[in-house]
């Protein structure tokens, strides 16, 4: 079996007869996925960030776009162990469905010495994107979590309404 990250994806259905049996159906399926080049990691020790940030499509009055720069070392760091430890993104699972508000963030990581590394982290589709490398997963909103946690946009309300809501 090839090295990477294996998943494994059971959906089971269940339908009542009318004889009174019940009817279940099942089915299972292992995905494998590369491992992430060691060139799409995001450098720890970047002298800053820069953010720009679009709010929600559906937020009335609408507030403007922001851009901001973030550079602690302790936030730079954070945010990128967040993105280095996404796995990548399994295509055959679709996150984003309909779900799209408009909200997302580019992050452009200024590396010490090197080329600018531009991120893109959608909260709604739950991914990111270093560059042009193939997707990440990030099913649990991690990386957004820890963006909005560090430089939450002014005005920013976490989705569901509370703090630490998304």
């Amino acid at each position: 079996m090839p090295e990477g990250d294996k998943s494994s994806i059971v959906q089971i259905c269940f339908k009542a007869l009318p004889s009174g049996k019940t009817l279940v159906l099942y089915v299972a399926e292992q995905a494998v996925t590369p491992p992430r080049s060691p060139a799409s990691l995001v450098p720890r020790t970047a002298s800053r960030i820069a953010m720009d940030y679009s709010p929600p499509y559906n937020q009335h009055p609408r507030p403007r776009p922001l851009q901001l720069s973030i550079v602690s070392p302790a936030a730079i760091s954070r945010i990128a162990g967040a993105i280095n430890a996404l796995p990548r993104f399994i295509s055959a699972w679709d996150t984003c469905g309909n779900s799209f508000d408009g909200e997302t963030a580019t992050l452009v990581f200024q590396p010490r010495g090197g080329t600018p590394i531009s991120v893109d982290v959608d909260p709604n589709c739950l991914d990111v994107r270093v560059g042009r490398f193939p997707f990440l997963s990030d099913v649990t909103n991690s990386v957004w979590k820890v963006v909005t946690a560090i430089a939450p946009p002014a005005g920013y309300v976490p989705f569901g309404g509370g703090p630490g809501a998304r």
